[in-house]
């Protein structure tokens, strides 16, 4: 049998086979256990810088397109951040890195989560309190030193005044920088550690530093250890941006400029506008200040303000919220009170003895040093002001705010000064007009009388009103000042109809008018 030769059979069966092989891989194991991408995107490093948080992310493999979603404190909505709209972080040469940010303000707090291509999602909460902070452990070197440097506030003096210091909020300052002056002028040498600081309301570290971390007027005392009899002090302002803050009104002034306590505290003078109640509701004193022009001092609107007796006093309120100023006058006097005096010239059944007694003996009203009262003599503008004063005095809640610093034209030291003062301080400017005031020593009428009680006390409302034709003289430019008055039961008319508004008023029908006052 012959045999065929097998190298021309089998030689098509092997190039088959290794061209089969060339195209088909062996499978590997990894490739047949491929994983998910677990892992979550991270926050590198954060920190807010001069009003802007700052954050660098990063993934094992790639971040989301919207890598960053964040809500800033309670808000409901939630925003998010295009994995393009970063900016470069430098590190004051060269460009490091990537950084996203976003415009907070502080304090507040902010919601992160970061998030990957596959999904993953890390989530974070920052509380930022103060401006040029790390919130995270790690902060590059570079950013440390710009946010020190930052973090330092500039210091501004106010107007006008060297004790008042407009600093940043969120930033810190060396209370030594504040008295650099003061130390260099009072001591040739010293030592840092014999200087003592006290901040009220505000932290101050070992080395002098203060954290400018709240808004507001706050005290800043300086004292030296072996030196007992140095001490200085200084106010400093923290202004919040007035745009978020919702606008209020300026307190009203109720200054009763003649006072008996040798101590007042300013902040008791203010009510909130529109108070007409004799109800005192405290207002809120955080931007405000009391400058005392006479000894070129400061003081908080709660200090206890020392007065002399018979010094006239003009103390400046400050108000940076709306960066108003209001003068307020005072003097302090002593407070007389008589015993019930009977005067030569009053005798018991007069028909005004009883209110005249009253007001001699609250000091309100006085005779004259022969031992007569004159009830029948005429008053001047000035004393009928006094009186009108002095009631005020007793009894501050019976009067109107001041609305106005009007100039009088006597000397400031001169008697009834600040009596009449505070009556035209009182008086609005459209009422004003009507009223000659240029001559105080003048007879004052009726219907002058009636004009300054209606415009300078709170009154109450009559129960009754009279008609405009119940007396048929009442021409006058002070009209309705009269018929309110009648229409109380404190003025009254004569028995023919007539109430004669120009007639001169006696010191008793004063005495009758004021104790009508309720």
């Amino acid at each position: 049998m012959r045999i065929r030769n097998t190298k021309y059979v089998l030689l098509p069966a092997i190039i088959t086979c290794f061209l089969f092989l060339s195209f088909v891989r062996p499978v590997l194991a990894s490739e047949a256990e491929i994983k998910p991408d677990t892992v979550k995107p991270v926050i590198n490093y954060a920190y807010i810088e001069e009003g802007v948080f700052k954050v660098s992310i990063s993934d094992d493999e790639e971040l989301a397109r919207k890598p960053i979603v964040f809500k800033i404190g309670k808000e409901a909505k939630a925003y998010e951040i295009s994995i393009n709209d970063y900016e470069y972080e430098y590190d004051g040469r060269k460009k490091i890195g990537e950084i996203y940010e976003i415009k907070i303000e502080i304090p507040s707090d902010i919601s992160l989560t970061i998030i990957d291509y596959a999904g993953n999602e890390n989530s974070y909460k920052f509380t930022i309190k103060e401006d040029n902070m790390g919130l995270t452990k790690y902060i590059p070197d570079f950013v440390l030193d710009r946010l020190n440097e930052n973090r330092q506030s500039s210091v501004n003096k106010f107007k006008g005044f060297e004790d008042i210091l407009e600093l940043e909020y969120g930033k810190v300052v060396d209370a030594f920088s504040l008295y650099e002056g003061i130390i260099k002028d009072t001591y040739y040498k010293y030592n840092k550690s014999d200087i003592n600081f006290k901040a009220s309301g505000l932290s101050i570290n070992k080395d002098g530093v203060i954290t400018l971390n709240k808004y507001g007027i706050f005290k800043i005392t300086m004292s030296h250890k072996l030196d007992k009899t140095f001490e200085a002090s200084a106010y400093v302002l923290i202004k919040p941006d007035w745009k978020n803050i919702e606008k209020r009104d300026s307190p009203s002034n109720f200054n009763p400029y003649i006072v008996y306590n040798d101590k007042v505290k300013v902040a008791d003078y203010f009510r909130p506008k529109g108070e007409t109640t004799s109800k005192k509701t405290k207002i809120d004193t955080t931007y405000m200040l009391v400058y005392n022009e006479d000894e070129d001092k400061t003081f908080g609107m709660n200090d206890q303000i020392n007065l002399d007796l018979n010094k006239t006093y003009k103390l400046s309120v400050l108000n940076f919220e709306d960066n108003s100023q209001v003068d307020l006058y005072l003097m302090r006097q002593e407070k007389t009170k008589q015993t019930s005096k009977n005067f030569a010239d009053l005798s018991q059944d007069h028909w005004a003895s009883n209110d005249i007694k009253t007001l001699v003996a609250k000091g309100v009203l006085s005779g004259y040093p022969d031992g007569s009262f004159k009830p029948k003599g005429n008053i001047t503008i000035k004393e009928f002001m006094t009186v009108l004063s002095k009631e005020i005095a007793l009894n501050p809640t019976k009067a109107k705010p001041v609305v106005g610093d009007i100039f009088v034209g006597i000397s400031p030291n001169t008697w009834g000064y600040i009596e009449s003062k505070s009556i035209l301080d009182r008086l609005l400017a459209s009422d004003l007009y009507k009223f000659n005031f240029a001559n105080l020593d003048r007879p004052i009428n009726r219907e002058e009388v009636a004009f300054l009680i209606n415009n300078s006390f709170m009154l109450a409302r009559p129960y009754k009103t009279f008609g405009e034709d119940k007396f048929r003289d009442l021409e006058s430019l002070y009209a309705k000042d009269i018929k309110n008055l009648l229409d109380l039961g404190i003025i009254s008319g004569y028995p023919d109809g007539t109430f004669r508004s120009k007639n001169n008023i006696t010191r008793a029908e004063i005495a009758a008018l004021i104790t009508r006052i309720k």
